[in-house]
């Protein structure tokens, strides 16, 4: 009842979060993320992660997805930090990937084994930490 305002996806976690110690760390899928449920974990201590949809974090002001996949290769990686330490990380595979966290963006960015289709054989991607 008290977390009701946040939705009922982000209330489900936030109850789960009432039983975490801090510097815990929840992954959770862009169902149950939220910008007011990363800055409200934030603030608990409470480590978080997830996928988001970015309609939930006010329209972040990212790169065009028309303009990325134009200009851009597999791998490109874009970070925007709120005033509140919320990150939002853009990350471009097959499609893009947008996640949010309380912790941590970009941070080091390695390479991952993916398969290309148009080579018919694996190639090393980029990829961000989050």
């Amino acid at each position: 009842p008290e977390y009701k305002q946040f939705g009922l996806g982000a209330s489900v976690v936030m109850q789960l979060s009432e039983r975490a110690m801090p510097h815990t760390y929840l992954y959770f899928d862009n169902y149950f993320s939220s910008y007011w449920l990363m800055q409200y974990l934030g603030k608990k201590g409470v480590y978080a992660l997830g996928t988001v949809r970015k309609d939930r974090f006010f329209k972040p002001p990212f790169t065009d997805d028309k303009e990325i996949k134009k200009n851009e290769e597999r791998g490109y990686v874009e970070e925007l930090v709120s005033k509140d330490a919320v990150v939002l990380t853009k990350w471009y595979d097959n499609n893009f990937v947008v996640m949010g966290s309380n912790y941590v963006g970009k941070g080091e960015v390695d390479n991952c084994r993916r398969w290309d289709k148009a080579k018919r054989q694996y190639i090393k991607v980029k990829r961000p930490e989050a």
